[in-house]
């Protein structure tokens, strides 16, 4: 296995893994995202719990890259790893409903736009920052790594 895989894919995917595990885990638990502002079309909606375990799990993560002997820039890949994979996925349904549903007609560019910005904020902002919140303690100097 080669150094960025040990460093940064590795460890990246297992907490995409583990992180979107428990959010099912918690959802099919009955668990109801806190709602802002139900009225709009897309409204805000979080999931507390899944969001107070993200720090945890950010910083497993970067913990598990700095035992591999990442740098701080592999540390910080594979603490938000899941919310890269989340935005990749973002970008694409966006393609995808600008080519399928603003290029027909069926709505305009700025319900697509507000439906990516809800997006962006409730699943790539917020769960980004409170992995990065788990990240911060891993900004020092790598130890050794094992061997």
């Amino acid at each position: 296995m080669n150094q960025r895989t040990r460093r940064i894919w590795f460890p990246g995917f297992v907490t995409l893994t583990v992180s979107m595990g428990l959010l099912r885990v918690l959802i099919g638990a009955g668990l109801q995202p806190l709602t802002f502002f139900p009225q709009w079309h897309h409204p805000l909606q979080f999931y507390a719990s899944w969001l107070i375990a993200l720090p945890i799990f950010g910083a497993l993560s970067a913990a598990w890259s700095q035992r591999a002997g990442g740098d701080a820039r592999a540390r910080l890949l594979a603490a938000v790893f899941p919310v890269v994979s989340l935005t990749c996925l973002g970008l694409l349904a966006l393609a995808a409903d600008l080519i399928g549903d603003v290029a027909s007609g069926r709505h305009s560019i700025w319900h697509t736009l507000c439906g990516f910005g809800s997006f962006l904020l409730c699943w790539v902002l917020v769960p980004g920052a409170a992995l990065l919140v788990g990240f911060t303690p891993f900004l020092k100097r790598p130890v050794e790594p094992l061997t």
